[in-house]
């Protein structure tokens, strides 16, 4: 073990020093601090949504991927995404597209939409769960 003199330039993780604990920025995975996030990330993430959507019937797709669309450009603000425009923009899609529920909540799962998700999420489990 290490005190904080040894630590030199530590950012992040788990110190134990003199039984004392100290934890901070513990990720088990991907990490994303910063407030955007870029357009491959999003794409990528949101790309079995819209595998759903084009298999959708052909009246519904234009305006599903407009609101996908809207989606993607929402949530690739990171921590500065309007969760009301987003919870919005899910509603819309799932009215033309149900089938993309499970899509939709995979994806918010995932590390990357994680801080983004909040209110989001909650929204997703209550329509998978029939509320």
């Amino acid at each position: 073990m290490t005190d904080d003199s040894t630590r030199g330039g530590q950012s992040g993780g788990v110190h134990v020093s003199g039984g004392a604990v100290n934890a901070q920025n513990i990720a088990g995975r991907d990490m994303h601090i910063g407030t955007q996030i870029t357009h491959s990330e999003i794409n990528q993430v949101f790309q079995p949504v819209e595998d759903v959507i084009r298999k959708a019937p052909m009246d519904k797709q234009p305006e599903a991927l407009q609101h996908l669309d809207d989606l993607k450009q929402e949530a690739a603000k990171g921590n500065q995404a309007d969760h009301g425009r987003m919870t919005r923009l899910i509603d819309g899609v799932l009215g033309l597209v149900p089938a993309a529920l499970t899509s939709l909540a995979a994806a918010f799962g995932t590390p990357l939409l994680t801080g983004v998700a909040g209110p989001v999420t909650q929204l997703l489990l209550n329509k998978i769960l029939g509320r």
